[in-house]
């Protein structure tokens, strides 16, 4: 049978024995799932045992790529990679841009990867010619210079995926980048480690055929049009995703001192804005195949200390926020410890904050300089040192390498001071904007404080959205039924809206996005919408499919990977507000910024926000107690036999 969109095929791997396998994609799997974070739950529900070790051979590692990836469809890029989270346990996704268009080309929708190597390895795909090769050359080297060593042997235009020395050593707060510069799962760097595997290599030739051409091209003309038409487009292409940073500081949020002040808006643009990107940076946009829009950067320091430093940046703190701020540095010494954390594979979003964290726990006593081996302070020369001890594992850093979890466990009382959701750091806060971006991403993703509901733009990661934008521009691109939307937009209120019951629609729909390979980073998702969604899948792969049933296919993967967490025993009680959102202000000036929602009308305690927690719960059909689906929602959603394994468990309760 003639396949459209699909390759076709899937790789399995078993590291252990070193067999390596190609089978056929079940097309059923396929349509139920769409492909992607879909195909990879569905198989990591199947294959990931409830309660193993994410550092033992016994987990897996799947890598998906959707349907529209290898097409021109907009910014379709996004290669998924689903495993157990070495640093909470939990089962999530996690997506970068690149490889995915690559490894259709070669004739695979995804890889499934089991065992541990008994020596450092690194898979080469070339189309049809698959192998296992020695990375004893490579191992120990950074992600750079491994993924540069890579190319030179196996062709510039390969991609690569990599993990560096912090992921060999097993540092939990480790990732896995593509290509040098996107990033590819908080948490799940280290299991790659822990199985030998430093990279994957893919160069593919053979292309993704379209089912219906001319209906494909109408709607890409129609995209690009769009794209075109943004007119912060220049911008974006100019800054990447760092386009934005001088509006969070304007809007505090970026926060110092273990997130407790905003630091001056003006003093912080002048430091790390645009301006002084543009006198000290050289910046080249970078962009994955078939993006509209550049999100990330090439950067080269052209003046002043480590002056020719080259580096990469894909995320907005990345140029200069991330540490300059709080440790009270330089433009330059700041983009020199982001490349430290770039080549050594270090999450930036957790190491800033844990050692931030450091920093306050020994300035309150609870740690000393005897257990660190140094004395930290807010400066450059800390997390220089601190990163090397790190990646090292030396003494008490060891610890802060396994991340917030491995923290607050060693240290009593440290819970008083650190701000995590389920064990890891989201750079929204909550007391500065509690738009969909913070409820969703800090309290209620499966895998913890990540981010996953971007929303178009406008975006309420940023203040101030009128009610009337927010209805008329978000609420409408993400397809929420008349009902749904009383109950988001209720008539009796004029200026408030309920961001719980909006959250619901957006981690859906992009989840869908994730299924089918789709960037939806907010200068990205604006394009789309679920009737543009399953109109260019129904193009591309000759099966019909409408906005009603991307939406629901959305809803079931969304469900079958709380599902899998339940099995972990992850429920209400791991969601919600972290405790000092609801005890502590943050000081902005002679300012005192306590919770509020979104609108700013309203205090949030913590009736409150268990309130919010409710209303979450009930907009989705779920167990409203126990924060859960129920075994009628997961039923009416196609997933019966996962329901019938719930109560096998004990963990859903029979009805």
């Amino acid at each position: 049978m003639e396949v459209y969109g699909y390759a076709g095929k899937v790789l399995r791997l078993d590291l252990t024995s070193g067999s390596i396998r190609t089978e056929d994609l079940d097309m059923d799997m396929a349509k139920k799932y769409l492909g992607g974070q879909g195909t990879n739950t569905k198989l990591a529900y199947d294959m990931i045992k409830p309660g193993i070790d994410p550092l033992g051979p016994e987990n897996v590692v799947l890598l998906g790529a959707g349907p529209l990836c290898g097409t021109p469809a907009a910014s379709a890029t996004k290669v998924m990679m689903t495993t157990k989270s070495a640093i909470n346990g939990s089962i999530g996704t996690g997506g970068g841009c690149g490889f995915a268009p690559m490894l259709k080309w070669a004739g695979y929708d995804g890889i499934v990867i089991t065992g541990s190597s008994p020596k450092p390895v690194y898979l080469l795909i070339s189309d049809s010619d698959v192998q296992l090769c020695d990375a004893s050359d490579i191992w120990g080297r950074d992600i750079f210079e491994s993924t540069d060593t890579l190319r030179e042997k196996h062709g510039k235009e390969a991609n690569v995926i990599c993990i560096g020395q912090a992921s060999e050593n097993l540092c939990r707060i480790s990732l896995a980048f593509i290509d040098k510069i996107a990033h590819l799962g908080r948490g799940f760097g280290a299991v790659l480690g822990s199985k030998k595997l430093k990279a994957i290599v893919v160069r593919g030739t053979k292309g993704i055929k379209i089912a219906n051409v001319d209906m494909f091209y109408k709607m890409f003309d129609s995209l690009m049009s769009h794209a075109r038409e943004d007119r912060g487009r220049p911008r974006w292409i100019k800054y990447g995703l760092q386009a934005v940073i001088e509006p969070w500081f304007d809007n505090g949020l970026i926060l110092v001192n273990n997130r407790r002040e905003v630091p001056d808006e003006k003093e912080m643009k002048a430091k790390f804005g645009v301006k002084a990107w543009d006198e000290v940076l050289e910046l080249h946009p970078w962009a994955g195949p078939s993006c509209m829009t550049c999100d990330k950067l090439v950067a080269k320091i052209k003046k002043g200390e480590f002056e020719g430093l080259e580096t990469t940046a894909s995320f907005t703190p990345a140029l200069g926020a991330a540490f300059g701020p709080g440790f009270n540095m330089s433009l330059n010494r700041a983009v020199k410890c982001h490349d430290m954390f770039q080549r050594y594979g270090l999450d930036e979003i957790d190491g800033a904050y844990l050692m931030d964290l450091v920093v306050d726990l020994y300035n309150n006593g609870l740690i000393s300089k005897e257990d660190l081996g140094m004395e930290p302070k807010y400066n450059f020369e800390t997390v220089v040192e601190a990163t090397e001890k790190i990646v090292k594992r030396e003494g008490f850093w060891g610890i802060v390498a396994d991340g917030i979890p491995a923290v607050l466990e060693k240290v009593p009382g440290a819970d008083e001071y650190a701000i995590s959701q389920k064990g890891l750091i989201e750079y929204f806060d909550g007391r500065m904007v509690f738009g969909v971006e913070t409820f969703t991403d800090a309290m209620l993703n499966p895998r913890g404080g990540q981010t996953q509901a971007l929303v178009r733009t406008p975006s309420t990661a940023m203040p101030g959205i009128a009610r009337a934008t927010v209805e008329g521009t978000i609420a409408s691109s993400y397809y929420i039924p008349a009902a749904a939307r009383r109950r988001i937009f209720p008539a009796e209120e004029k200026e408030t809206w309920n961001v719980p019951r909006l959250a619901r629609y957006v981690q859906d729909i992009n989840t869908g996005y994730n299924c089918l390979g789709v960037c939806y980073r907010f200068m990205i998702g604006r394009l789309w919408n679920p009737v543009i969604a399953g109109a260019v899948y129904s193009a591309v792969t000759g099966m019909a499919m409408s906005a009603e049933e991307f939406m629901r296919i959305s809803e079931r993967v969304f469900n079958l990977q709380k599902a899998a967490n339940i099995r972990e025993g992850f429920d209400r009680k791991d969601d919600g507000f972290p405790k000092r959102w609801l005890t502590e202000p943050v000081k902005w000036g002679e300012k005192e910024i306590h919770l509020q929602d979104y609108t700013k009308t309203r205090y949030i305690d913590e009736k409150g926000a268990e309130a919010m927690l409710d209303d979450y719960y009930d907009e989705r059909g779920w167990d409203i107690k126990r924060g859960i689906p129920t075994k009628g929602k997961l039923v009416q959603l196609g997933l019966p036999d996962v329901a019938a394994d719930l109560e096998k468990r004990g963990v859903l309760e029979v009805q």
